[in-house]
């Protein structure tokens, strides 16, 4: 992906623009839907402190392609 080290290296030739990333939980209850807006509205502080705590489901990236 375009800024990371990996595209410096030049290991593919594809190039992308991450759009946008979302945490989810595998099951839905009120308390966990709450939770799961404030991990994607706020994420680096999730991975910062609670990730460990309380591990999300899945990962979801939108890519966008650079021409």
């Amino acid at each position: 992906m375009e800024g990371t080290e990996l595209c410096r290296l030049g290991y593919y030739y594809a190039r992308f623009k991450k759009r946008r990333v979302e945490m989810d939980f595998p099951s839905r209850n009120p308390l966990k839907e709450f939770i799961r807006r404030l991990i994607n509205r706020y994420p680096l502080a999730y991975e910062k402190r609670c990730a460990f705590l309380l591990p999300v489901g899945s990962v979801s990236f939108e890519l966008e392609v650079v021409k």
